[in-house]
């Protein structure tokens, strides 16, 4: 009641059977402890005094008159000096423990003079003058009384006796100073002393300001001497179990049993060995400058790779990462941010799995990462953008290896699917649609991007398609796709955002039958992008379609797309409206394509229509002029064999005929 009072907040920490209510009420039973032990003493000293000297009033009194015999007067001399000793004890008790606290007293002194400043006026002039005042004259006198308080005859006396390696009197006043804590015993005094210590060492080994960076500066003998006195101290038992009591009650983000279960595994937590792993982790961040400030994320892609290694795997080997690990994990995953994604991309959280994920393994496994990540030979350039010019297929393999290694991700594989589509940019997140993310598909996935990103496709300014169509980057993007699940069955929105970026001259479908995966879907990766190579260095079209080498007329005819999309725009110009409605006739066309019989190909029409308009429109043809393109006498000077070529195109025998019906009606 009192608690809630004070604070609603305390009120709903303060409850039974929690660990801060276990905690405040040590600490006031141990508060009580002394103040009766205070008022133990001023009865010792006063009231007691009297009552005993009134009770031998009483029972002597009849004998008062009498002369005391010697044993009357042993028995008075015994009480007295038996009442004085305790007395001289519990003074002692006091003393020892004022002496075990006046090393604090001695390092809160300056080490300089306080300077004053005197202003004297006089006669018009201001004069300034410095005069030292030493204001720590009493306390260097306490600090110099009680540092010799165990030279003294009462503090030799009470240090006769010791019990665990302390005098009787100092362990008397650091029990008063004593509480019990998830049933282990905190020792206040000890861990005064030990703090003591610890200030003590720093000031000794650190010039300047004393700070979490030139701590870690140490020399590691002294580091490991610090590290050593903080291990000791009772309270880092008690600080933690705490401090993770009051978020879960600020907070609620986890369930009550998953509260429970971890807070009883905290409470039987090893803090020694934390301390040193967290030590090792810390001198290793120290080392690589984390603590320091930076102007930019540069120095991420510098860091010193063994050192990140140090560091993660002591945080790795930590048992309150592990505890915290999985309760963080589920804190992330009951966000809003979070439930917003799950619902964004529509992902069932039920269906994430952490069985068998260790979490102090993730950890470390993080510095293998960033090994690996290193090994992509990433870079800055001058404006902060990242530079991919040094990035290789073997540094990637290497790092979608040492992602996949990973039992959390491996097991979660939809999660970094979803997450890695929603970092890219917008128009390039329509085209995938992700259920699962294999290691092939990620590497895949990586080495795409990194040929993409090397060629400028996402500067409009400085894209070049010529630079994204080499044959090393045509060979390179067929493989990734062809070998990837994930790409080969996005591969039609996939082809038509990155054709539109290239500009191709004529428009891309996207057939549903053809075979994107495997040897033969690389085959018509290849021949699609050594086709739109081709059509991309034809200034005139469709003018250029007719005067192709067989060689550029085999490799765009080998790519089912290019093909498609050359019969579409010839269906379209020969229709009614189009510009060669009524010179092109296509109505008894049967095959368009090539076909392969017994591994023999059979040419289709379109391959007999290029072939055979060659030789029909010379290597010049001037679509512009319709009623040029054609010329009789040409055709009258053609060889046998030229017409036997001219006239294996349906397309083209029919329409000769047709334009010499018409010369022919003309003529009559």
């Amino acid at each position: 009641l009192i608690a809630t009072a004070i604070s609603p907040d305390l009120g709903n920490i303060l409850v039974a059977d929690s660990l801060a209510y276990e905690l405040v009420y040590e600490i006031i039973f141990m508060v009580v402890r002394i103040v009766s032990f205070v008022i133990w003493l001023v009865l010792m000293a006063t009231v007691i005094k009297i009552i005993v000297k009134i009770i031998q009033a009483i029972i002597l009194r009849k004998k008062a008159k009498a002369k005391k015999s010697a044993a009357s007067r042993f028995v008075g001399f015994f009480v007295g000096a038996v009442h004085g000793l305790v007395i001289v004890f519990i003074i002692n008790v006091i003393l020892s423990g004022i002496a075990a606290v006046t090393p604090i007293l001695s390092i809160s002194i300056p080490n300089e003079e306080e300077i004053n400043v005197s202003v004297v006026i006089e006669d018009n002039f201001i004069e300034l003058g410095n005069v030292a005042v030493d204001n720590n004259e009493t306390i260097k006198e306490v600090v110099k009384f009680f540092d010799g308080y165990r030279d003294t005859l009462g503090g030799k006396i009470s240090g006769l006796l010791k019990i665990k390696q302390q005098p009787f009197d100092e362990y008397v006043f650091s029990s008063m100073l004593t509480f019990n804590f998830n049933n282990q015993k905190v020792h206040l005094m000890d861990d005064l002393r030990t703090g003591v210590k610890i200030y003590v060492k720093l000031q000794e080994n650190i010039t300047g300001e004393i700070n979490l960076e030139s701590i870690l500066a140490l020399d590691e003998a002294v580091l490991n001497e610090v590290f050593g006195y903080v291990a000791e101290l009772d309270l880092i038992g008690v600080a933690i179990p705490v401090g993770v009591e009051y978020l879960y009650k600020q907070t609620e983000v986890i369930s009550e049993d998953t509260y429970n279960k971890l807070i009883a595994d905290i409470l039987k937590v090893d803090f020694t060995a934390e301390l040193n792993n967290l030590k090792s982790a810390l001198i290793a961040a120290n080392n690589m400058g984390l603590f320091g400030e930076h102007e930019d994320n540069n120095y991420l892609l510098t860091l010193d790779v063994n050192q990140v290694k140090i560091l993660f795997t002591n945080l790795g080997k930590l048992e309150l990462i592990e505890l915290l690990g999985k309760t963080g994990l589920e804190f992330l995953l009951n966000s809003d941010k979070a439930n917003d994604f799950f619902e964004k991309n529509n992902i069932d959280k039920d269906d994430l799995d952490f069985a068998n994920v260790d979490i102090g393994n993730e950890i470390s496994n993080l510095g293998e990462i960033y090994e690996a990540f290193r090994g992509l030979n990433l870079g800055y350039d001058e404006e902060g953008k990242l530079v991919f010019d040094n990035v290789t297929d073997i540094g990637i393999n290497a790092f979608g290896a040492a992602v996949y290694d990973s039992q959390l991700l491996a097991n979660n594989s939809k999660l970094l699917a979803k997450t890695m589509v929603s970092l890219m940019p917008e128009e390039f997140q329509t085209m995938l649609t992700v259920e699962d993310l294999k290691k092939t598909d990620f590497v895949s996935l990586l080495s795409l991007a990194n040929v993409l990103l090397k060629a400028n496709i996402d500067d409009e300014e400085n894209f070049d398609p010529k630079k994204l169509l080499t044959e090393a980057n045509i060979e390179a993007i067929s493989e990734y796709i062809s070998s990837s699940e994930l790409l080969s069955s996005n591969v039609g929105k996939l082809l038509e955002t990155l054709l539109s970026q290239v500009g191709m001259p004529v428009t891309i479908e996207i057939s549903e039958d053809i075979v994107w995966s495997g040897p033969e879907g690389k085959t018509e990766l290849s021949s699609l992008f050594h086709s739109a190579k081709i059509l991309l260095e034809k200034e005139n079209l469709p003018e250029d379609l007719f005067t192709l080498t067989k060689t550029e007329l085999n490799n765009i005819l080998s790519s089912s797309v290019i093909s498609q999309a050359i019969v579409k725009i010839i269906e379209q110009e020969a229709a009614e409206g189009g510009s060669l409605a009524g010179f092109l006739i296509i109505d008894r066309v049967v095959e368009w394509y090539d076909t392969i019989q017994d591994g023999v190909r059979i040419d289709g029409e379109l391959r007999k229509l290029f072939a055979s308009s060659k030789i029909l429109f010379g290597e010049n043809p001037n679509f512009d002029d319709m009623g040029d393109l054609v010329k009789v006498n040409n055709i009258i000077a053609l060889s046998d064999e030229e017409i036997d070529l001219l006239i294996d195109s349906i397309i083209l025998k029919d329409s000769l005929a047709n334009q010499l019906i018409k010369v022919g009606e003309e003529g009559i």
